[in-house]
């Protein structure tokens, strides 16, 4: 029940990726690039021991509120010292957000933990990549690095 929870997240996830890559204008104060190709790159991947798959090292999504001001959207991005990467018109209110790396992606760890407790927040997810097999069943990358077994430091010491 669980992993058909999981795969149904992760596929609206990755549907949302790699649909239109139009996006909204630039938000005053956040700065937004092009969706870069390091991000799926292997270097960039890792198998944290605290996430579900291969994530990112340094990127996550944080859904906002409907009802949340853009001021309060631009200040959580900016509270995990975040960098708007993208925002696509097929997920309104989601963003793409780039935090500081770290071998074990502890720094998202960090973000996400630190972005839950704000109450414009609706929703945050570490940037997963999966592979698909012929049967549609999802699988860890196999090039990802496999994170270290020391533990996340506790704080927020690495969002800078």
């Amino acid at each position: 029940m669980v992993e058909n929870l999981v795969r149904m997240l992760a596929l609206m996830v990755a549907a949302a990726s790699v649909s239109s890559s139009t996006m909204y204008a630039q938000q005053p104060g956040v700065r937004r690039d092009p969706y870069p190709d390091w991000i799926d790159a292997d270097s960039n991947l890792v198998d944290a021991d605290w996430a579900l798959g291969t994530i990112t090292r340094n990127t996550l999504y944080v859904t906002f509120k409907p009802d949340a001001p853009e001021e309060a959207r631009v200040a959580a991005v900016r509270l995990v010292h975040g960098t708007v990467i993208q925002q696509r018109d097929s997920v309104p209110l989601t963003y793409l957000i780039r935090v500081a790396s770290h071998p074990n992606a502890c720094a998202v760890k960090q973000a996400l933990a630190r972005l839950k407790t704000l109450p414009q927040v609706a929703a945050t997810l570490p940037h997963l990549i999966w592979v698909m097999d012929s049967l549609g069943n999802l699988h860890k990358v196999p090039g990802a690095a496999k994170g270290p077994p020391t533990p996340c430091p506790s704080g927020y010491g690495l969002l800078r």
